[in-house]
């Protein structure tokens, strides 16, 4: 009996240091460690708190990914308008370029005008002062033009405009500035010449004078006038 004891000792006790060899001792001092479980109502309350910083977190990632969509949207809009803005450089750029073609045909134009205008200036000023000087009497010295073709006045030593002075002379220096530009220009070929009853504001006497320039006119170029007053 006292053998069979003995074997049944070894052998449980063999099964003993095989149990604990198999037991995971860090894990029991780890149990060990964590004492006394919390209190129900105290879990409970974490899990509450746990559960609010959740929401939090949840409403943030919301208000992040509603604020990426609008960066998202800004960028495609930003992308559109990058793409506008360098077509605007080119139209600009073109434009530029035309813009400076027109600088230098404006100013050889110009220059052109100016050489034409000197060539007419003294032909034109010389043939005004003449149908001036016949239908008003008054002397053509005080008269000038410009490279413009604009004739102005002198009175106390200052260049006047001629818009200054009546209605009848502007009518008059008006006419008579145009048949010296006729003569200036066509110097062979001589074009016909249509008066639409320019001398309706001149006085009787200068009326008189009129009627004799067209005469005198009339031996250079054909000259239609066309009036509905019995005088002219």
């Amino acid at each position: 009996e006292l053998s069979n004891l003995n074997r049944n000792y070894s052998d449980v006790k063999n099964r003993l240091t095989d149990a604990e060899s198999q037991i995971d001792k860090k894990a029991l001092e780890e149990l060990e460690k964590i004492g006394e479980l919390e209190d129900i109502d105290e879990l409970l309350k974490k899990a509450e708190e746990v559960k609010l910083k959740t929401d939090e977190v949840r409403a943030t990632t919301e208000n992040y990914e509603s604020t990426l969509e609008e960066y998202l949207e800004k960028m495609d809009e930003w992308e559109s308008d990058k793409e506008h803005y360098e077509e605007l450089l080119r139209i600009q750029e073109e434009e530029q370029k035309f813009f400076e073609l027109i600088g230098k045909t404006k100013k050889h134009l110009e220059t052109a005008k100016e050489a034409l205008v000197a060539k007419y200036t003294d032909p034109i000023m010389s043939a005004f002062k003449e149908y001036y000087s016949f239908i008003s009497g008054n002397a053509t010295d005080t008269l000038h033009m410009d490279s413009n073709i604009r004739v102005t006045y002198e009175e106390k030593g200052l260049q006047r405009d001629v818009e200054t002075l009546s209605v009848g002379y502007k009518d008059l220096m008006g006419v008579c500035l145009r048949f010296a530009l006729a003569d200036a220009m066509y110097e062979n070929e001589k074009p016909m010449i249509i008066c639409d009853d320019p001398f309706t504001n001149l006085d009787d006497e200068k009326m008189e004078s009129a009627k004799k320039l067209l005469e005198k006119i009339a031996q250079k170029y054909q000259v239609i006038y066309l009036t509905c007053s019995k005088t002219r």
